[in-house]
């Protein structure tokens, strides 16, 4: 096994982002691309400058969040894989999200069941928020050492203080995005088969149309 699948290891979680499906792209890029916007240009306009990273900088409040955030989502994670539920590993219904996997050299098309896609929404948002913690630490660590490097260049690190702050609340948006998202199937579509056989006619038919 070469070095690069052994690395590859590591950083499965990230498969979520090759998950294919209509509306998947408004929750991983469109959404997040707007709150990052709108909030960049917020802080960057407000009458009182904004601290981004200090002792009550915006990186240190998220970072504080991030701390509860990681174990909830490493619990749910484990809760969902082992989740004893009838239809969890079934396709999920409408029109099923897709994974292209390698097996055995070749590319296969996976429809993926409500189990798998969960496990895999939760492991990415377990690995982003480890990724956003350290990156918040580290950044906080440095931020002393950037301004004594380039604090002649004052042009240069305000650009880049604004990119890096549009950067971070780019992920830190498709965290939240996809956290109600997966909030949504937990608390809603995973149960909406028993609620419409709850409420079908006593002849059984439920075949609802449901697109998840």
């Amino acid at each position: 096994m070469s070095f690069m699948e052994l690395l590859s290891r590591l950083f499965r979680p990230l498969d979520y982002v090759r998950i294919k499906h209509p509306h998947k792209v408004y929750y991983d890029l469109y959404f997040p691309l707007i709150l990052a916007s709108f909030f960049t240009l917020l802080f960057a306009y407000l009458p009182v400058q904004t601290q981004i990273i200090g002792k009550d900088g915006l990186v240190r409040i998220i970072t504080d969040i991030l701390q509860i955030l990681s174990g909830f989502y490493i619990a749910s994670l484990a809760a969902i894989a082992t989740f004893n539920k009838a239809g969890m590993d079934d396709l999920m219904e409408g029109e099923p999200p897709t994974l292209e996997v390698l097996y055995h050299g070749k590319t296969m098309t996976d429809k993926l069941t409500r189990r798998r896609f969960l496990c895999l929404l939760f492991g990415y948002l377990s690995l982003l928020s480890l990724f956003l913690y350290f990156l918040g630490a580290v950044s906080a660590l440095l931020s002393a050492n950037f301004k004594y490097l380039f604090g002649h260049q004052l042009w240069w690190l305000a650009k880049a203080k604004w990119t890096f702050v549009w950067m971070y609340l780019f992920l830190t948006s498709n965290l939240i995005i996809t956290t109600l998202l997966g909030l949504f199937y937990m608390v809603d579509r995973i149960h909406r088969r028993n609620i419409i056989a709850r409420h079908s006619p006593s002849n059984g038919n439920s075949n609802t149309p449901d697109d998840e």
